[in-house]
């Protein structure tokens, strides 16, 4: 056999370039079977098989045997409490989603590795193979084809012979079928599928006939008798699986490997990790990876089950949490069939919503890619972030580098002795320049902190929903949902001006709705009369002094923005706005203390209060000041609260 077998990598959109089936560096019966499939093929099948020829040799076809449910755990096999963890190589591949079992659970159905468990295995598992090469799928059918592989190859080796099967020692580099031209098994599913168990049964059958001569080899100690008979069974085997790989690929026809991804779409499957794993209580597409095996710390966990008001996930009703976290991290990452195919040159950018508590060491997320025999290849991380913050964005953007066919997203802590929460992941092929703009991004939190648009109801549509509930909205003594049409798509809040309010409670979990520094309120206002009248606010005044910011409209009709600032709510910032009519209307609060109000997007006269500002720990009202006083009269729409000073465009933007 030569040091390396040359086949085509014909990739989409790609130039055709010379490639090798990679020659193993060491490896089982099953590496080497695979390696002497391949290199039977032509040219033209291993084209259309590639890049997944280096990961099918090197990972495919040993899938099935690790298909257990102690991976992952302490003492691996031994289960003894002095031995490392293993690494979670069953979720990390979903195996059960490929050979139909669950071995953690029981479910589905359980193909022994013998020929009693190959035979009924080979019609299960064809169809299933081809109606996935046939919608599209290709990395995936391409393991599911590994693992049939690993039972064809079991049954050359004399699993139903445990005493042949477990005392074997050979050469497994020698296995080869040098000069063998793949045969076709038929031209349709059906008379492949019984091809193939004609062709296993004469396989078990001619490798059964030679068991007397192995076994009396083994007695006698003829290593060389035995390194022949081993050798030529396994060949047996190499034959069946070029003959069925020739075969599948021209049953499929034309090859599914997919293109480029299109630009902008979120490439991460269960991204909110909402979604949960079939038969086990964790999420879909992601696994814990313990980079430090020896570890009895750290724990990753999924956040959510237990439901309680402190914003322990971004979106949805979960998250991915790491805690407590060793020197070499502890994280959860893409399983490697959710992966993403990717070309040297193109652009990517990850990003996930993360916060940590007490959070002492690094928090990032990274970009990895990898070989295409699934070695790594390079990482990128995203900025970290420590101490106590709330919600961040972090984003990592990186040029897909020479040699990469891999990259999945991973959401790492480490030497972390505090907590790190995850959400909201995201992977996106980009052009350049978008690249170039997320290479400069540093951590940011959410802006918009109260949404309330009144189309249908009085609720807090932001992230914040669940922190900033429940909201109360009354008309005098009776709750009422105050929403009414507007004569367009959605509706509107109407208040009387006599009683009506929207009161949106204080959060002693977390004020979000006392923005510190830079703030901005927006809404649609169309009054019925002058004031005095409270549009929105979350002020408090006594004998210590103002705190907290007001939106009011005057009695002479103007708007006017408040804010508490050295225990004081005046001067403030104010423009005309019209009765009568609907009116955009944004009031903003810079960083530096700068105050105006925006009329339908035009600008007022800028009021500059520097100076400390103080929170209020009342509730955020709507129509009327704490709701005895100061009633508005008239129709308000789209409220939002930010925590930032948006520009003059952005002000536009909300307009339209």
């Amino acid at each position: 056999m030569s040091a390396a077998c040359i086949g085509l990598i014909a990739l989409t959109g790609m130039t055709v370039v010379a490639a090798e089936v990679p020659r193993p560096q060491g490896g089982g019966d099953h590496t080497w079977m695979a390696y002497a499939a391949f290199c039977a093929l032509s040219e033209e099948d291993r084209a259309w098989l590639a890049p997944e020829i280096p990961a099918f040799i090197s990972t495919y076809t040993h899938l099935p045997d690790a298909n257990w449910n102690n991976y992952g755990t302490f003492g691996g096999w031994s289960g003894l409490p002095d031995q490392p963890r293993t690494p979670d190589v069953r979720r990390e591949w979903e195996i059960h989603e490929f050979t139909g079992f669950n071995q953690n659970t029981g479910a589905g159905r359980r193909f022994d590795h013998s020929p009693a468990g190959l035979y009924p295995a080979i019609p299960w598992y064809l169809p299933r193979i081809v109606e996935r090469f046939r919608r599209g799928e290709f990395m995936r059918p391409i393991i599911q084809l590994g693992c049939l592989s690993h039972l064809v190859q079991d049954c050359s080796t004399f699993p139903h012979m445990q005493a042949l099967h477990r005392a074997a020692r050979f050469d497994v580099t020698k296995i080869s079928i040098e000069g063998y031209e793949p045969q076709s098994l038929g031209k349709d599913l059906d008379a492949v599928t019984k091809a193939m168990l004609e062709r296993t049964k004469a396989m078990v059958a001619w490798c059964d006939q030679r068991a007397p001569e192995l076994r009396a080899a083994m007695q006698s100690g003829d290593a060389v008798k035995e390194q022949q008979i081993r050798v030529a069974c396994c060949g047996e085997a190499c034959k069946v699986l070029a003959d069925l790989y020739h075969s599948l690929i021209a049953l499929v026809g034309e090859c599914p490997r997919p293109g480029p991804p299109a630009g902008g779409e979120n490439l991460v499957l269960n991204p909110g990790v909402e979604e949960e794993d079939p038969g086990e209580r964790l999420p879909r597409h992601w696994v814990v990876g313990y980079n430090d095996l020896k570890d009895r710390l750290g724990r990753a966990l999924w956040e959510g089950q237990i439901i309680r008001n402190a914003r322990m996930w971004h979106g949805g009703r979960r998250s991915l949490k790491v805690m407590w976290t060793p020197e070499q991290g502890l994280e959860w990452r893409q399983t490697w069939p959710s992966s993403v195919y990717v070309r040297p040159g193109e652009f990517y950018v990850a990003s996930a919503w993360a916060k940590v508590y007490d959070g002492t060491g690094r928090t990032n997320v990274i970009l990895a890619f990898y070989r295409s025999d699934l070695t790594p290849l390079q990482e990128f991380a995203s900025p970290s972030i420590e101490g106590r913050t709330d919600w961040q964005k972090l984003t990592v953007a990186a040029e897909v580098p020479e040699g990469a066919v891999r990259a999945r997203v991973i959401l790492r802590s480490a030497a972390n002795e505090g907590a790190a929460w995850f959400d909201d992941i995201e992977l996106c092929r980009v052009e350049r320049a978008a690249y170039e703009r997320a290479r400069q991004a540093e951590p940011t939190g959410d802006r918009l902190v109260l949404h309330l648009p009144f189309d249908t109801d009085v609720r807090d549509h932001s992230r914040f929903g669940q922190l900033n509930s429940p909201i109360v909205a009354l008309s005098g003594a009776k709750r009422a949902n105050l929403v009414r049409p507007k004569g367009h798509a959605g509706g509107c809040a109407h208040f009387d001006g006599q009683d009506d309010f929207v009161e949106v409670p204080h959060s002693y979990v977390e004020d979000v709705l006392s923005p510190g520094g830079a703030m901005t309120i927006t809404l649609w206002v169309k009054a019925e009369r002058a004031g005095p009248a409270l549009l929105c606010g979350k002020a408090a005044e006594g004998p210590q002094g103002a705190k907290g910011y007001r939106l009011d409209l005057t009695s002479d009709g103007k708007i006017r923005f408040a804010v508490a600032v050295d225990g004081k709510l005046s001067p403030s910032a104010e423009a005309a706005a019209p009765i009568g009519e609907w009116a955009h209307i944004a009031a903003v609060r810079t960083e530096a203390g700068e105050m105006s109000v925006y009329v339908n997007g035009q600008p007022g006269a800028v009021v500059r209060r520097p100076g400390k500002y103080e929170p209020s720990p009342k509730s955020f009202y709507v129509g009327a000041d704490y709701g005895v006083k100061d009633f508005f009269a008239g129709d308000l729409d789209d409220l939002r609260l930010f925590r930032a000073a948006l520009s003059p465009e952005e002000i536009g933007d909300l307009l339209k």
